[in-house]
């Protein structure tokens, strides 16, 4: 636990670190310190610096290989492409979400203001850079015997699991839900990624994000965009370079928008480019003002502040005060008072203490709902191979062991989840719920799925 912590809080730093330099290199310094500020600043990467999970660290390599890819693209040298390539190629081999990031660095890197022989030269640097990336995902793969599910299988695990049309938190409209009755698959033709339930995703994901802070309102945001693609000192190429910075990993964010609703955790590969999105759209626009009325040279990176200070992503000093109410508040699925994990939480809080054990095999997160108590906790997805031991062979511990499980996800049962009768066989004492639930609320249906349980030595 403590060393994915400290690689979160290195995936962190790293991401503010590259958003100031592609703001640098795409506008000016005023545009870099701003970003690396207003990336400091966004709630999933405040958020990102506490989880044990791998997309801290594809954060950072994704703005570190935008950086080098943008440094090699204005200041081109050997330093900048080697970085670029081999940046990219871990964050490819990390994330398929990379792959926006791979395609661009190369393009990056012909568009140096060099001779054409020493342009295709960097590229080759920068694609030899990615190809060792891609051995060595391949390589670790062969030697640990690992295989990665298709993109269509994950599609499905995902939609089986609630993250499709019946997902639990903040549920689809009912028009949404009617969109998507007859898509609960790994569909990834053209036509489903136009279709009604792509936009209902897409809607879904823009609105809770949205409302939750992470992502900025939306036509300001193309705005501030489309001034990124303004034109510098270094002319017409600068707005090719922040065009192929931007828009193919917001153009991958959609897409995956588009295949599934999207949570927090999801935005943290895009959120040096959140950061800079302001900050390098409205200097680059000051910049231009200033070019016919130099008196005006702070007009660009005072707005630029403002924005980021007030507007997107905000400066709210409470939140650094009180960072554990700024976790539960800001996160994208915290649940309303009524919701089971909300109360199951409260009960946990209540009845678990300093010896004894709460496994949970249901994934309701409530070691984040518990905060600041630290819950002596063990958890994993409920179709786990290990969560699977646990029930079987319980571990030992000084107090009392606690369980709480689920065996529906979505509409129709799931067979890799054990069955109650099978968790009851291993010596499992089932404790009633005793839940307060509109009882014609998706909440009501969902907690029918779950079950609280006691081990019996």
């Amino acid at each position: 636990m403590l060393a994915g912590q400290i690689l979160a809080l290195v995936g962190g730093l790293g991401t503010v670190l590259g958003a100031g330099v592609l703001g640098r290199a795409l506008a000016t310094p005023w545009a870099g310190g701003l970003a690396a500020i207003g990336t400091a600043l966004l709630a999933v990467v405040v958020d990102g610096t506490w989880w044990v999970n791998p997309y801290p660290l594809v954060g950072a390599l994704t703005a570190l290989a935008l950086a080098a890819g943008a440094w090699c693209a204005r200041w081109p040298g050997w330093t900048p492409a080697v970085l670029a390539g081999l940046l990219g190629g871990l964050c490819l081999a990390m994330d398929p979400r990379g792959l926006p990031v791979a395609v661009a660095l190369p393009l990056l890197a012909v568009l140096a203001p060099q001779r054409w022989p020493r342009r295709a030269l960097l590229a080759a640097v920068v694609l030899a850079g990615l190809g060792s990336g891609w051995a060595l995902d391949r390589g670790l793969q062969a030697q640990h015997g690992l295989a990665l599910k298709p993109m269509e299988t994950q599609l499905r695990l995902q939609h089986s699991e609630g993250r499709g049309p019946t997902m639990s938190k903040a549920a689809f409209a009912r028009a949404e839900a009617e969109a998507c009755a007859d898509t609960m698959s790994q569909d990834l033709s053209i036509g489903a990624l136009l279709g009604d339930c792509a936009q209902a995703r897409r809607s879904l994901s823009t609105r809770t994000l949205g409302r939750s802070g992470h992502l900025p309102p939306v036509l300001p945001g193309l705005g501030l965009l489309a001034l990124g693609l303004l034109p510098l000192a270094w002319g017409r190429r600068r707005g090719v370079v922040v065009g192929l910075v931007f828009l193919p990993s917001l153009g991958a964010l959609l897409l995956g928008m588009s295949w599934v609703p999207y949570v927090d955790r999801y935005l943290l590969p895009s959120a040096a480019l959140l950061g800079c999105l302001g900050p390098v759209g409205l200097v680059a626009s000051g910049a231009l003002i200033a070019r016919r009325w130099p008196r005006l040279w702070a007009l660009g990176p005072t707005v630029a502040a403002l924005w980021v200070l007030l507007v997107f992503p905000g400066w709210h000093p409470g939140d650094v005060l009180e960072p554990v109410d700024h976790i539960r508040r800001r996160s994208a699925e915290l649940p309303e008072p009524l919701d089971p994990r909300a109360q199951l939480a409260d009960w946990a809080v209540r009845t678990v203490g300093p010896d004894d054990l709460l496994i949970d095999c249901a994934e309701l997160h409530l070691r984040i709902l518990a905060l600041p108590r630290d819950l002596p906790l063990w958890d994993a997805p409920p179709h786990d191979r290990l969560c699977r031991e646990r029930i079987k062979s319980p571990p030992p511990v000084d107090g009392a062991l606690y369980l709480v499980t689920v065996h529906q996800r979505g509409r129709e049962p799931d067979p890799r989840l054990m069955a109650p009768e099978d968790v009851r066989a291993r010596g499992w004492t089932e404790l009633p719920l005793e839940l307060v639930l509109d009882p014609d609320s998706h909440a009501a249906r969902r907690a029918s799925w779950l079950k609280r349980w006691r081990y019996e030595r």
